[in-house]
């Protein structure tokens, strides 16, 4: 039995980026001796960390916050269409 999941357009952009693999985002990370950091798309260093895993943590709770951020605009801007 194959299942087929219909995502709206305004939505697929969302879940595209959770689908992005954590080693295109490798980059963003350095350390120096202070400790981990990493560097958001919207050029905000965040950091230091004491690793790289509590850092890549860190990194996958703030992708997830913009993307529930990004969706209640949505929802505001279609509750006041």
């Amino acid at each position: 039995m194959e299942l087929i999941v219909t995502i709206p357009q305004q939505q697929r952009r969302i879940y595209e980026n959770i689908l992005t693999p954590i080693q295109d985002r490798s980059d963003r990370f350095y350390i120096d001796d202070k400790g981990v950091f990493y560097k958001t798309r919207e050029g905000e260093i965040r950091g230091p960390f004491s690793t790289q895993s509590v850092a890549e943590f860190d990194l996958e709770c703030f992708i997830q916050s913009a993307i529930y951020d990004q969706e209640d605009q949505e929802r505001l801007i279609l509750a006041n269409a």
